[in-house]
């Protein structure tokens, strides 16, 4: 087991606004403010009774980089990335997503390997990695679901800087982006069709079809149901992931409980318009 978090003094966790709150390795109260300029770093501490080695904080930070849980609220660069390497930036984000949330809960992060290598092994044998995202609007070819989620945890990473999300919890977003369509592994099934190419002539090309539907609960539904299985997820996170289609995933008799979960939980909003925003070309 990893017990590289023991030798810290210091923790940090990463704000919507891009900075870093400077944490005690072991307690729950702030000590002082990071920010990251740059290839420099620029240390402000806060309301603090104390003296704390500002250059022990700066070393430990740099050292803290190395590990997942730095990259949760980093984009991903997608551009011209073969599927391998999204396959493994996309295990880094939920490494260090699942941490975050253990060290949440008042646990060693490094604490929880068999529980993450647990929920890796599951999804490896699934064929989440090599699904479309759909038949033949978004991202509808091979590994299209992996890029798919990628890009909707990029656009949540741009919409979360906006004050009125302030609050919301990095590693949450981050997980519900990565469950949020888990309903559409195995709904896909590929075949062949003829097509005409550019010169006219007829080819066989790949193709998918929708499947029935291994958990037939409803999109969103069928998403949280499945990650459940693997994750606890607060009420704000399942409602995220419930009603991330948002109107068009809204039934007549639905829409008074759509509406408050909207104005109840940030996060509700966040994964609706990082969604959104993900599939579109401006």
């Amino acid at each position: 087991m990893n017990t590289d978090y023991q030798t810290y003094t210091y923790w940090f966790k990463r704000q919507p606004q891009g900075h870093y709150v400077i944490y005690l390795r072991d307690h729950r109260f702030p000590i002082g403010i990071l920010t990251m300029l740059e290839a420099s770093f620029e240390v402000e501490l806060e309301n603090i009774d104390a003296p704390y080695d500002k250059s022990e904080i700066i070393e430990e930070f740099q050292r803290f980089s190395q590990r997942t849980e730095f990259m949760v609220g980093e984009c991903v660069d997608l551009d011209g990335v073969a599927a391998g390497l999204a396959i493994e930036e996309f295990e880094k984000l939920l490494d260090g997503a699942l941490r975050i949330r253990a060290w949440n809960a008042g646990k060693d992060p490094d604490g929880c390997d068999d529980y993450i290598e647990k929920v890796k092994n599951w999804l490896k044998n699934t064929s989440f990695y090599e699904d479309p995202a759909s038949t033949k609007y978004h991202e509808a070819f091979k590994h299209g679901l992996l890029y798919h989620t990628l890009r909707v945890y990029n656009k949540m990473c741009e919409v979360v800087q906006i004050p009125t999300f302030k609050n919301v919890d990095l590693s949450s977003a981050t997980l519900c982006c990565i469950c949020h369509d888990w309903c559409k592994i195995g709904l896909y099934e590929q075949y062949k069709r003829n097509v005409k190419n550019d010169a006219g002539k007829w080819e066989s090309v790949d193709a998918y079809k929708r499947g029935s539907f291994p958990h037939p609960l409803g999109h969103g539904v069928a998403s949280a149901y499945i990650a459940m299985k693997l994750i606890k997820l607060s009420e704000e996170e399942w409602l995220a992931i419930r009603w991330h289609m948002a109107m068009f995933n809204v039934a007549s008799n639905e829409i008074n409980e759509y509406q408050q979960s909207c104005e109840d939980y940030p996060l509700v909003h966040l994964l609706q318009f990082a969604d959104q925003l993900s599939i579109v070309s401006y």
